[in-house]
């Protein structure tokens, strides 16, 4: 047993629950790869900094967006970071080429047949991965060689390529098949490709049919039993000696594959997504200079059920309670690719995971849209927004040092974590200490302190506090605190007053930025009220788009929208430039407002379960009431100046008198499911939508006055969404339309569940490219008129009885993408975006016009000691 793979052992035990009770001997199972210590310490002596297709493209990446995301990390200075790596993450393969299965609905008008270069189940007759030649083409028809293409522009750059390889024998979901029994030709070809990492995976399982074999000539291995043939080979997933010893076949498999890697006379760094397998930490970091025990990413801050445990809470908490003791030069935790950019996170909460991962000196692998043009045929590009976003989050030097720090030591715990505020500690070479504060509530802020024994420091006459996204820096005699807003990381470094500052804490500023632009300004850190009792020792300040995030009609000319913080806009859609902004909400995160046909005032929601009514005519006062504390409340919907009802992210719906805090009905219509939008068409029937966390939609009709669900029960009618629904509008007591990411509208009859004769619709057409015709909101005027809009900018209008697209969709709102949408009349609707503009349309007609209507906010960053 080799030294690294003793120490990586003795530490498990000690942590005890980071490993299951049967890998008490894998080290006996690890194969000769496990002696390469020395050489594994020199490829990744730091964390490993790249960025990877998955969370990004999905199946839709390719040769063009990933030379495209390489140049922007070039020009934009993320290189310069320290972001060398650019990973493709799977489905390369030819089961997304021309006459295969399209399974993820990659264009591919000119994509070479596999069969005609003799590929079959994804090999050549020489057992060479095939590359799908549409998304890496080659340099002639059958050369294969369009990842060594792509690898020939990224070294050119400085940069390097990573690929992504599967362990066993089966066909991967991932659309590659395995590699067991043909480890060495696999092993080869990455060389050949000049491939510079390699991240491993295992199996998806053998569900699908398999049209042939790939097993060698003459295998006769435990997996090799009659009848078990999956789509790559013999498959194991059914055969009772695995069954038996799982572990057994996952190390003889896993090392063989490393073991032909570090053959080669290429560095290559290996990274094992253990997920899917037995305590991988304990026999994959000797072999490996990575290893993931954690479960898939998803773009969840936090969530609950299956999906919990790959949200940024789920994966800190498990690597901060379970693996950091692990880690350290050469053998490293990863918690997979950020998420950072993504989903529903919001900036504060992105850079939260920005630093956590750097405080327990985890890989940093961007996976966001970081192509800024020229993006090949299924990539949208990234908006500038987007891209400042990325490289204000990405590109923090500060924290970038701590994450890469020499010393390579574990960060841990400080204290006892009470399952919400989370305080880490973490030695750097030079004698500070990198500190984080971590409050992983959604609704509540929070003091949180150390003292300097508890975080490590010796005992000084003073220290210096240097906040490492505001740059500050104060010194303290005293405990390290901070007043830290909901979903918000504090992060320090702290050295003893006498000592040399800190390589990396010289220059608060950012170095890298866009091309041909200036710096991006500062994103801030804190969202704490601005009334907060927290102790104030340093700020500074940064202008931010104010991301209006819904809106609501009264009447033709009275509306009011609602933004990220806490402010509404009260407008006539005919003289937007009149627009007032109201702060009615300070320091919290509006998300909903309803206004009731026909009425003079509103309600809106925020995320810690406040209902703010307000006049629509921006004068006189408003009143706030607690509602829903704890639920993170998500959609409101009043019918009248006495009932509005609103739904919440754990399934539960809220009836309350607005402008009091009398809650008539309080009822889990779908419990533990995230209700996203709720549309009440009568004080006795409301439904609401939502679903997500790749379990699909959910639609749910119930009587507000009683929570009780009507007959049809919880449905699920939209097939083509694997991530909930993201809008409700019902137009009747009996009809409703839902829309999704994906593009699509489903109408149905909220009394049986049945769906509509249209069916699930594409309104903007089939086999959208990711990124393309995410539907964030529709509004129905009628049982046969809705309009929707997207992350695009984009409006469409339909018939939801059929299905029927009055026209194509098109854009309304060009540079950004719209929030919500409300129609006052058949022939006006008016949708708001995430720059603080209002778009207002005809939406059977071209018309439209824009009008920013709520200003950038400054907004300040505030570090306290």
């Amino acid at each position: 047993m080799n030294i690294i793979a003793t120490a990586v052992i003795a530490v498990a035990a000690a942590v005890g629950s980071a490993a299951t009770a049967t890998a008490a001997e894998p080290a006996k199972t690890v194969a000769s790869a496990g002696t390469d210590a020395s050489a594994a310490h020199t490829r990744a002596s730091t964390p490993p900094m790249g960025w990877n297709s998955y969370n990004a493209y999905a199946c839709d990446n390719g040769s063009q967006n990933m030379e495209a995301v390489a140049k922007f990390i070039h020009d934009s200075g993320l290189e310069a970071d320290g972001y060398t790596y650019v990973n493709s993450d799977g489905c390369y393969d030819d089961n997304e080429g021309l006459g295969s299965p399209n399974t993820y609905g990659i264009t591919a008008p000119t994509a070479q047949d596999p069969e005609s270069c003799g590929a079959i189940n994804g090999r050549l007759p020489n057992g060479e991965l095939y590359v799908n030649s549409y998304a890496f083409p080659p340099s002639s028809p059958c050369a294969n060689d369009g990842f060594a293409l792509v690898g020939q522009d990224l070294h050119s750059l400085g940069l390097k390529l990573g690929l992504y390889l599967d362990a066993g024998n089966n066909w991967n979901c991932e659309e590659i098949p395995g590699s067991y029994g043909f480890d060495s030709t696999d092993a080869a070809t990455l060389a050949k490709w000049r491939a510079d990492y390699v991240k491993i995976d295992w199996g998806c399982g053998d569900s699908l049919v398999p049209p042939a074999s790939n097993a060698p000539a003459g295998y006769t291995g435990i997996d090799a039993d009659t009848g078990n043939q999956g789509f790559g080979g013999p498959t194991f997933s059914t055969n009772s000696a695995y069954d038996t010893d799982q572990q057994t076949t996952q190390v003889k498999m896993y090392s063989a594959l490393v073991d032909a890697i570090r053959a080669q006379k290429r560095p290559i760094t290996v990274s094992i997504a253990g997920a899917g397998t037995i305590a991988s930490q304990l026999w994959g970091l000797p072999i490996a200079e990575l290893d993931r025990p954690t479960g898939d990413a998803n773009a969840n801050f936090t969530t609950t059920g299956k999906h919990a445990a790959g949200s940024v809470v789920g994966i800190v908490n498990a690597d901060a309670q379970l693996y950091e003791p692990l880690t350290g030069p050469g053998h490293w935790i990863d918690p997979d690719a950020m998420e950072v950019g993504n989903g529903s996170l919001t900036p504060t909460e992105d850079r939260s995971e920005m630093s956590m991962f750097s405080e327990m000196a985890e890989p940093l692998l961007m996976s966001t849209n970081l192509c800024a043009a020229d993006c090949g045929p299924d990539t949208t590009p990234a908006t500038k927004a987007q891209l400042d976003l990325a490289v204000s989050v990405f590109g923090n030097k500060r924290v970038i040092a701590v994450d890469q720090d020499a010393l390579g030591s574990p960060a841990h715990i400080v204290g006892t974590f009470d399952g919400t505020h989370l305080v880490m500690t973490r030695q750097l070479k030079n004698g500070d200490v990198a500190v984080t504060l971590f409050n992983e509530s959604t609704t509540d802020a929070a003091t949180m302190s150390a003292t300097a024994a508890d975080l490590g420091l010796p005992a000084a006459s003073g220290y210096r506090v240097q906040d490492l996204w505001t740059g500050a820096t104060t010194t303290t005699q005293g405990p390290i605190s901070a007043s830290v807003a909901p979903t918000e990381t504090v992060m320090y470094r702290i050295t003893p007053l006498g000592s040399s500052p800190s390589a990396g804490n010289s220059d608060p500023s950012r170095s890298s930025a866009t091309p041909s632009e200036s710096p991006a300004p500062t994103l801030p850190t804190s969202s704490a009220p601005e009334n907060s009792n927290a102790t104030r020792s340093s700020a500074t300040t940064a202008t931010i788009p104010s991301a209006l995030e819904s809106v609501s009609c009264a009447t033709a000319t009275a509306c009011a929208a609602v933004d990220e913080f806490g402010a509404a806009v009260v407008f006539d859609p005919r003289h937007p430039q009149k627009a007032q902004r109201l702060s009615i909400d300070s320091g919290r995160t509006l998300v909903s407002v309803s206004c009731v046909s026909g009425s003079t005032s509103c309600t809106a929601i925020d995320t810690a379960g406040w209902a703010v009514t307000f006049p629509i005519s921006g004068h006189g006062g408003s009143s706030s009431h607690s509602i829903d504390p704890g639920g993170q409340p998500t959609a409101v919907d009043c019918v009248s100046a006495t009932q509005c009802t609103l739904v919440d992210g754990k399934g539960v719906e809220v009836t309350f008198v607005p402008g009091t805090s009398h809650v008539t009905r309080r009822a889990a219509v779908d419990p533990s499911t995230y209700l996203a939008a709720v549309s009440c068409p009568s004080a006795a029937q409301c439904t609401a939508a939502g679903g997500g966390g790749n379990n699909g939609d959910t639609e749910v009709a119930f009587d507000p006055r009683s929570g009780t669900v009507g007959p049809a029960g919880v449905t699920a009618i939209d097939d083509q969404t694997v991530n909930g629904v993201s809008s409700v509008s019902c137009p009747s007591a009996d009809s409703c339309t839902v829309v999704d990411g994906s593009g699509n509208e489903v109408s149905f009859a909220t009394r049986t569940g049945a769906v509509d004769a249209g069916g699930v619709t594409p309104l903007e057409g089939a086999d959208l490219a990711a990124g393309l015709g995410v539907l964030t909101s529709v509004d129905c005027v009628s049982t046969g008129q809705c309009t929707g809009v997207d992350l695009n900018g984009k409006a469409v209008t339909f018939d939801p009885t059929t299905g029927a697209i009055s026209g194509a969709a098109r854009t309304v709102d060009t540079g950004s993408g719209l929030r919500a949408v409300s129609c006052p009349t058949a022939s006006e609707c008016v949708g708001v975006d995430l720059q603080g503009r209002v778009a207002v349309f005809a939406p059977n007609g071209t018309t439209s016009s824009v009008t920013a209507i709520d200003p950038p906010v400054r907004w300040s960053s505030h570090a306290a000691v």
